[in-house]
């Protein structure tokens, strides 16, 4: 199942999902240039939006509650078992509100929803909206990534994780003053353990809370 964030003006026009310029670049570079060695097309998936209504600002959080019992028919209909969440607001709703795309893009999720009569579960992988590239053109190797992991995770070459809170880091003081930085993360993904940083030779880093 493939989930946007709402229609765009082509999409509102024309009464179906990703079906404009948005839509043409999602066909190319996940259906055309990936997911075909799968023998998976476009009409094999379920299409959606995370509000149906259209308009050019971003889906409020009003919205989103009012259409989340259709998006959770359309997810319990499909049966879907993997999700591909188009966008920040689409992979918020599966993965929390704390997520970032720039963080969690391209990384396959297990995600876990409670309902009144039950829970959803799947796997969800964020990825950049098809959108994004239009109005950068410069970030179209992110979305192609975006789609390669998509594909690497159906073909069953990688593994989702399982997202965990987000620890809490305190700076340790650093004694070297310069203009220029390196900050690297250490540890896994999903698991990250400290930052270390690196200036003018020596090294200081930015520890877990409760590390003592």
């Amino acid at each position: 199942l493939l989930c946007g964030e709402r229609p765009g003006k082509d999409e509102n026009i024309r009464g179906g999902p990703f079906v404009g310029r948005a839509g043409e670049e999602l066909n190319k570079h996940l259906f055309e240039r990936q997911l075909h060695r799968l023998d998976i097309r476009r009409e094999h998936t379920y299409i959606t939006n995370l509000v149906k209504s259209f308009s050019k600002k971003p889906p409020t959080p009003e919205e989103v509650t009012r259409d989340e019992p259709m998006l959770i028919k359309e997810l319990v209909r499909s049966r879907a078992e993997t999700v591909l969440a188009l966008g920040m607001h689409a992979a918020r709703w599966f993965l929390g509100p704390d997520l970032t795309i720039e963080a969690c893009h391209g990384i396959p999720h297990r995600y876990e929803k409670a309902l009144d009569d039950g829970m959803l579960s799947g796997v969800c992988i964020p990825m950049l909206h098809p959108a994004a590239i239009l109005r950068q053109p410069t970030q179209q190797h992110i979305f192609a990534y975006d789609c390669e992991q998509a594909d690497r995770y159906l073909h069953g070459d990688i593994d989702a994780v399982t997202i965990r809170p987000a620890p809490a880091f305190r700076l340790y003081p650093f004694p070297v003053r310069s203009p220029h930085y390196s900050v690297d993360t250490e540890g896994t993904i999903d698991a990250p353990e400290c930052l270390s940083v690196t200036a003018g030779g020596r090294t200081g880093s930015v520890i877990l809370a409760d590390d003592d």
